[in-house]
């Protein structure tokens, strides 16, 4: 049995730590020890309480102030990564070593890198590491630089300086670094996740995505009620004009508010709009529902392109976005994004309900995807970590 050091690092919401939860649970069910080091103990709590897996607190980044325009919004996945403080030595240092203590701890034969990009610098030519994720998370490694996304967008800082910095921390460490930022992700096995029209490098890959880490759930009719579900977190920075705005729908729906307190969703209380207090199985729920409304997570909209259904998505950070301008461009929704008032989503959604177009290419979307016959990746993934653990030999990255 082998120790495998499970990281997640950046990002919200249960998506990440969900994936990995499946992960770890294959590669236990193989006669392995995953130990998980996530970013949000608390929401993790949730998913992680019953399988008896071992759960710490991830190091995270907590950079430094500096000067950016505001309102500052990234050019791409290096912005971010940037935001972090990784082109600043003195603000990863610390980071990067509290995750080689919990190498030295854990002392795992495999590390498994979700959004966790300094706990890859910490592993870097030292621990075999696997990195998993959505398009959006995972760049690709054989390029110079990571790929700007908003190409007329400059940069926060040069990635060049994110090299430096990367070079000092791992020499003051006795480390190799990596030749360029997007290097960094260059590692035994490498799995892009998702369908390749939400992969925004995919002009750049050299072998498309992979597929949704779950066989994707087979489409279902579009029913003729009238019925909308939505998804929204209390951490949405324009939470409460959007519950305003589902309230106002006018049609019978049901939400799923994600750490709502006592009290959030009293707005809801006199309209027809049942809220769950946990989290539903989004195809259980969407099977009766004829639009979902959501803040644009990946795997939210993968289920809803799978089944075929119209998306209203409320978009704020790039990842959002990049989901939302996916989905339109496929015909099949609509984003809510800027400065929006709660009456823009009540409009974008009878604007999918009253126009035929969106339900039809919902359908024609999901049924084309079904015909790609896309598999479940977790016992894949699972399986590339145990050839890793068990002859050392580098995976073909995906």
């Amino acid at each position: 049995m082998a120790r495998i050091l499970v990281g997640w690092e950046l990002g919200a919401g249960l998506g990440h730590v969900t994936r990995l939860r499946k992960i770890g649970r294959a590669l236990a069910a193989r006669g392995h020890h995953p130990i998980f080091a996530v970013r949000n103990l608390v929401e993790s709590w949730s998913v992680l309480k019953d399988d008896g897996f071992t759960v710490v607190q991830a190091p995270i980044p907590n950079a430094s102030p500096r000067s950016v325009k505001s309102p500052w919004r990234a050019a791409g996945l290096a912005d971010i990564f940037i935001m972090q403080g990784m082109d600043r030595p003195g603000d990863i240092y610390p980071v990067v070593m509290a995750w080689q203590h919990l190498f030295d701890l854990y002392k795992p034969a495999l590390a498994i890198s979700d959004y966790s990009p300094m706990m890859c610098l910490a592993a870097y030519g030292s621990v075999p590491m696997v990195v998993i994720g959505d398009g959006f998370t995972v760049p690709p490694s054989h390029l110079p630089e990571i790929p700007k996304i908003r190409p007329n967008f400059d940069e926060t800082a040069p990635q060049d300086d994110v090299v430096a910095t990367m070079a000092e921390v791992q020499q003051r460490r006795g480390r190799p670094a990596p030749e360029s930022f997007s290097r960094l992700f260059e590692c035994e096995s490498t799995w892009v996740c998702t369908f390749p029209e939400l992969d925004p490098y995919r002009r750049h890959r050299e072998t498309p995505a992979v597929g949704p880490f779950d066989t994707p759930p087979t489409p279902l009719p579009i029913p003729q009620e009238r019925r909308f579900f939505a998804y929204l977190g209390t951490d949405y920075k324009k939470f409460k004009i959007a519950s305003e705005g589902i309230s106002a729908i006018g049609i019978p729906g049901e939400a799923y508010i994600r750490r709502a307190a006592p009290g959030t969703v009293k707005v809801f209380k006199d309209s027809d709009i049942q809220v769950h207090d946990r989290p539903v199985s989004m195809v259980d729920t969407l099977r009766n529902c004829s639009v979902i409304v959501h803040q644009g997570g990946i795997g939210t909209t993968e289920v809803s392109l799978a089944i075929g259904r119209p998306q209203v998505i409320l978009t704020t950070h790039l990842e959002q976005n990049l989901n939302g301008s996916a989905v339109e461009r496929q015909g099949v929704g609509v984003r809510v994004t800027g400065d929006y008032e709660a009456c823009a989503i009540r409009d974008a959604v009878h604007k999918v309900l009253d126009e035929p177009s969106f339900a039809e290419r919902a359908q024609i979307v999901a049924n084309a995807l079904h015909k790609r016959n896309y598999v479940d990746n977790v016992p894949r993934i699972a399986d590339a970590c145990c050839r890793i653990i068990s002859i050392g030999r580098a995976e073909p990255v995906l």
